[in-house]
């Protein structure tokens, strides 16, 4: 399932500080997922979390993963407003 894991995914932290807040994930590499939210990490550095740490199928932000996938600068804001609606 975490293996399944590509740009614009909305994820939510399984263990460590974070556990229990949503990130987007921002890159993939090595096994590991970059993650930020806008609020605790900012878009510019994002958090490195291992796959099994992370809790998938939570959602899917289209418009995220086109900026990212087209080298785009992602707006913490812009981050913040994605997931918005998984955090209630």
């Amino acid at each position: 399932m975490e293996e399944n894991l590509k740009m614009g995914d909305v994820v939510c932290s399984k263990n460590g500080r974070f556990k229990g807040v949503y990130f987007v994930v921002t890159r993939m590499e090595d096994g590991y997922a970059y993650v930020a939210n806008g609020k605790h990490r900012k878009s510019d550095n994002p958090k490195k979390k291992k796959l099994k740490h992370l809790q998938a199928d939570i959602g899917h932000s289209e418009h995220i993963a086109h900026k990212l996938e087209a080298g785009e600068k992602v707006t913490n804001a812009e981050m913040r407003i994605t997931l918005q609606k998984y955090e209630q």
